[in-house]
């Protein structure tokens, strides 16, 4: 699942049709390019979560392109200069259990009612992928942005499809959709206080940022587990990759060599001819 915050957290994806719809076209256009498959969404005011799995072992040429694309297009809808994205925002978590993937679905489709927005997600005018939307076409005609986009002659609407997150195929769409149903009534459950409503979200500026700080040093997770042999796992392996990638490395700029790269390797591969093919998230 990877995660992308504006500028100073301002609200540069604050709901509105036209960049509803600029999102959904680049994230189109950019999944067919790059054969990545899309799970799930949120577009929050000022950050996006995105679920998603890599077939090609590219994810980062989609990434490049997707958060580019998506920025110039929308700075041209919102008529702003300057970066639009936080430096160093972005961030990507494997989820590494059936469990972790459930979870990451509920939270969500829940972000707009945690964040105290909307009292149900399904009020949120933002995008947001519902339990009832995944593994299902949500937009089968997805036509090209007057804004920023050069037009195209005969060219056909893109399709936006999320698909059933591999590890959960084999439990069905039905028993999915039953299970983040559940788990976003328990996080109901918890919920307290009052909301914002949608009126009052759509006469915030842009420019305005939430009055809330963050919380300092808060530590970033490099991957989500639901069990302790689980996370032990993706911990491992975190920990080798990276022994293994300095020592590489290490290598390359004392002795020019580019093999003993280990798997998951993706610019020494592409840039410098690395003998170690990519890893598929």
């Amino acid at each position: 699942m990877i995660t992308r915050r504006c500028l100073d957290r301002r609200f540069y994806f604050r709901p509105d049709p036209q960049v509803n719809h600029i999102f959904k076209y680049v994230l189109a256009e950019c999944m067919d390019r790059f054969k990545v498959q899309a799970h799930g969404l949120v577009l929050m005011s000022n950050h996006y979560h995105l679920m998603e799995t890599d077939t090609q072992g590219c994810f980062p040429d989609f990434a490049h392109r997707f958060d580019g694309e998506l920025a110039k297009a929308l700075r041209k809808h919102l008529g702003i200069r300057g970066t639009l994205f936080e430096s160093g925002s972005y961030h990507m978590m494997p989820l590494e259990d059936p469990d972790a993937v459930l979870d990451k679905l509920a939270y969500m489709a829940m972000n707009p009612a945690s964040a105290r927005l909307v009292h149900l997600p399904y009020q949120w005018e933002g995008l947001v992928t519902l339990p009832e939307q995944i593994g299902t076409v949500v937009d089968g005609h997805i036509t090209r942005p007057k804004v920023y986009f050069r037009p195209r002659k005969n060219e056909s609407p893109l399709s936006l499809a999320l698909t059933l997150p591999p590890m959960l195929k084999d439990m069905g769409r039905e028993a999915v959709v039953k299970a983040v149903r559940q788990r976003m009534h328990a996080r109901q459950l918890e919920l307290r206080g009052p909301v914002l409503g949608m009126k009052r979200v759509y006469r915030t500026r842009i420019t305005d940022r939430p009055s809330t700080e963050e919380s300092p040093g808060k530590p970033i997770p490099h991957f989500s587990a639901t069990t302790r042999q689980t996370w032990q796992r993706a911990r491992e392996r975190f920990t080798s990759f990276h022994r293994a990638y300095r020592r590489a490395f290490s290598q390359f700029r004392e002795l020019g060599f580019v093999d003993g790269f280990p798997q998951g390797t993706w610019w020494m591969l592409k840039y410098c001819g690395a003998l170690s093919p990519p890893v598929h998230i």
